[in-house]
């Protein structure tokens, strides 16, 4: 283990600088923090390639943090670990890891949800977390989605990050038509319109739903391309948050 006590380190630094996507993307790394990340992180199959543990935190997590290289442990002091977080109480456990093999650029493999757009880092971690609860096989993210590897994500979806197979796309459209290839409707939510009520239609894991853009929905592409699908609503309510839709979906792809 090695320890570090100035805030101008320039290994503080550089993990500093794993906040910004555009750094990410050129290393390859991203950053993580607190123990139950760590752990499915490990279970994964993955080691970070450095941990910043705060020195209170040592003697508190050292059965997690003796699974890891001592070359790869720095021990920091709490102003230094005070300048790393961006939690408001963290455990004092930093990570740096290497992006997981399961996100990658992909195009169609199959069945799986299909997220257009969606922006918020929050709604993209619960979509991702509850995708690995009910079974997808698979998510689908349009290249301006929120980052997958950003700290509010990784936060949000837990260690879902690591379990379920995320491709990014360039072109969404390729998606459908090799779904329709293989005589299959690909679906898209959305709340109006003459759409099919979800509890009519027999969906599975095998199936392609779209979820939009939290504000503005699915695209006028996706609404050419897709079977129009809509959840049951109360009177009077127009939408639900974008996870919560996805959230319903996933429960009705997964139990049938």
């Amino acid at each position: 283990m090695t320890y570090i006590t100035s805030r101008a380190n320039e290994r503080v630094k550089n993990a500093l600088k794993l906040s910004d996507k555009k750094y990410r993307q050129i290393t390859g790394l991203f950053r993580f923090e607190g123990a139950k990340l760590l752990e499915e992180y490990l279970l994964s199959g993955e080691a970070p390639t450095e941990l910043y543990v705060r020195e209170d935190a040592l003697e508190k997590y050292r059965e997690l943090v003796e699974k890891l290289d001592e070359d790869s442990v720095f021990v920091v002091t709490d102003e230094v670990y005070e300048k790393l977080t961006e939690e408001k109480s963290p455990q004092g456990l930093l990570c740096i890891g290497r992006k997981p093999k399961n996100i990658r650029n992909g195009t169609y493999e199959g069945g799986g949800i299909v997220l257009e757009s969606v922006r918020d880092c929050g709604n993209m971690g619960t979509i991702l977390r509850s995708a690995a609860a009910f079974g997808a096989k698979r998510v689908y993210l349009s290249k301006d989605c929120a980052d997958v590897l950003s700290q509010k994500t990784t936060r949000a979806a837990m260690g879902a990050l690591f379990k379920t197979d995320i491709l990014i796309c360039d072109d969404l459209t390729k998606l459908f038509e090799a779904h329709k290839q293989n005589k299959k409707t690909p679906y898209a939510a959305m709340p109006y319109g003459d759409a099919t009520e979800i509890d009519t239609v027999k969906l599975s894991v095998d199936d392609l739903v779209v979820i939009g853009n939290e504000g503005h929905g699915v695209s006028e592409t996706v609404k050419n391309e897709c079977r129009a699908l809509t959840i049951p609503m109360c009177p009077n309510t127009e939408s639900v948050n974008a996870a919560v839709a996805a959230s319903v979906i996933l429960w009705e792809m997964w139990r049938r």
